[in-house]
C-alpha cells in the first residue's frame, strides 16, 4: 500500500474515526457513571442524599454507544457497513439498549425512594443541585439539612 493510498483513505474516514473515538469516550464515561451509581446503592445512606432518575440508565446507554462504536470502527477498517455483514444485529442491539434505558429510568425512582423511606429520609422542597437538577430529588433526615 503506497503512502498516497493511505493518505486518501485517512482523508475519507478521519471524521468518522474522530467520531468513533468520541463515541468510545462517551461510552466509557457513561459506563463509569452507571457502575458508580450501582455501587453507591450498596453503601449506607447518609443524612443527605441526591439522586437523578437517569443515574442507572447510563449502563444501557453505554451499551448502545459501544454498539455504535463497533459499527463505526468496522466501517473505518473494512469500508463496508456492519449491517450488510451481520444483518440487523447492530440496529437491534441499539434499540434494545434504548428500551432498557427507558425501563431503568422508569424503575429508578422507586428503587431510590423505597431505600430512602426505609432510612427515614424526607423529600426536600425546591430544586436540588446536580448535573440534571430538574430530574433530581434531594432527601434529608431533617429539613434544615436540605439547604446544604
Amino acid at each position: 500500500m503506497s503512502i498516497n493510498k493511505a493518505i486518501d483513505k485517512i482523508k475519507r474516514v478521519y471524521k468518522l474515526l474522530l467520531g468513533s473515538v468520541l463515541m468510545a469516550f462517551l461510552a466509557f464515561v457513561s459506563l463509569y457513571i452507571g457502575i458508580n451509581e450501582l455501587h453507591s446503592l450498596s453503601n449506607e445512606v447518609s443524612d443527605v442524599e441526591v439522586y437523578s432518575r437517569f443515574n442507572l440508565a447510563m449502563i444501557p446507554i453505554a451499551g448502545a454507544l459501544i454498539s455504535l462504536f463497533v459499527a463505526a470502527v468496522y466501517f473505518v477498517v473494512k469500508e463496508a457497513r456492519l449491517d450488510d455483514v451481520s444483518g440487523n444485529a447492530v440496529s437491534y442491539s441499539i434499540m434494545i439498549s434504548f428500551i432498557l434505558s427507558v425501563l431503568v429510568t422508569l424503575i429508578t425512582p422507586s428503587i431510590y425512594e423505597s431505600r430512602f423511606e426505609k432510612s427515614n429520609l424526607k423529600l426536600c422542597s425546591g430544586t436540588p443541585v446536580g448535573y440534571l437538577p430538574l430530574f433530581a430529588k434531594k432527601y434529608a433526615v431533617d429539613p434544615s439539612l436540605c439547604r446544604k
